[in-house]
């Protein structure tokens, strides 16, 4: 059930996520967003901080562009 919940909000494929749903209307509008979703983004970026950007949580783009992830829906 845990990892059903984290697909759930947090699958970049899944046009229905929550992060789906964040990748495509937080620069519109303010977003609710679960606050486990909100603990993975916020150490993903004290990460990408820490780490001087080496860890980049914001690559998947790329992945896709480059053919190491499919395209999201």
């Amino acid at each position: 059930a845990a990892v059903a919940d984290v697909h759930r909000l947090m699958s970049f494929h899944e046009p229905g996520s929550e992060l789906s749903r964040l990748n495509r209307d937080a620069a519109s509008r303010a977003q609710d967003v679960d606050p486990r979703t909100f603990d993975v983004l916020a150490l993903a970026l004290a990460i990408a901080e820490a780490s001087s950007g080496v860890f980049d949580p914001t690559i998947a783009p790329w992945l896709v562009v480059w053919a190491y992830l499919p395209q999201p829906a």
